[in-house]
């Protein structure tokens, strides 16, 4: 049998003859405007993308600030209980030795550490406000771009105003903001350091 034939009708296809590039070109073109027409319908938009990268970046600085401020309150309290320690010892040493020599310097130490304590203390409670500000900050944010995608409402880390408000006060538990936990740590040296300086003053006259 001669060389093979083409024709619409394909009755022999292993006697057909060998397609040109031209028509190698042709085919693969068309097979290229298939899978792009199919890939723009099952890939995601490029607003969809730009959202969830720009959700992506709102968690990460979310966490990022929370835990910030966790590790600030650590530091805190690490600090208190170091100073606690040490006005401990200082109020059981004037105790003990209040009519020897070191009965008189020793309230002078008390109040220099106190006061350090005290300025330590008012210090880092400016900055617990600065980071719950920020962590506010990037809450409300994370909440809207939360709400685009499952609605309803969203309260971040350290929102107290509006969810306390739906919690009674009971004496088993209650919350003064004039007395809240982060102020007493500046402002329990604070009484530390007036104490001192009370006993000082008493001794002088």
């Amino acid at each position: 049998m001669g060389k093979g034939y083409r024709c619409n009708g394909i009755r022999n296809p292993q006697f057909l003859s060998p397609r040109t590039p031209w028509e190698y070109s042709v085919d693969f073109l068309g097979i290229r405007r298939i899978i792009r027409r199919v890939s723009n319908v099952n890939a995601p938009s490029q607003t969809d993308d730009a959202e969830r990268r720009e959700a992506d970046s709102l968690v990460k600085d979310y966490e990022l600030k929370i835990s910030y401020l966790t590790d600030h309150f650590s530091r805190i309290w690490t600090r208190f209980n170091f100073f606690v320690g040490i006005q401990t010892a200082l109020i059981g040493g004037t105790i003990l030795s209040h009519d020897g020599k070191m009965g008189k310097a020793l309230p002078v130490v008390g109040a220099a550490l106190g006061f350090i304590w005290y300025v330590m203390g008012a210090e880092d409670r400016y900055l617990v406000e600065i980071y719950r500000k920020h962590v506010a900050e990037a809450g409300k944010l994370f909440a809207r771009s939360l709400q685009k995608y499952h609605g309803g409402s969203y309260r971040y880390v350290g929102e107290i105003e509006e969810t306390s408000a739906g919690i009674p006060m009971r004496i088993s538990g209650w919350r003064l903001d004039s007395i809240s936990t982060t102020k007493l740590a500046a402002l329990i040296p604070l009484l530390v350091t007036l104490a001192w300086i009370g006993l000082l003053i008493s001794e002088h006259y």
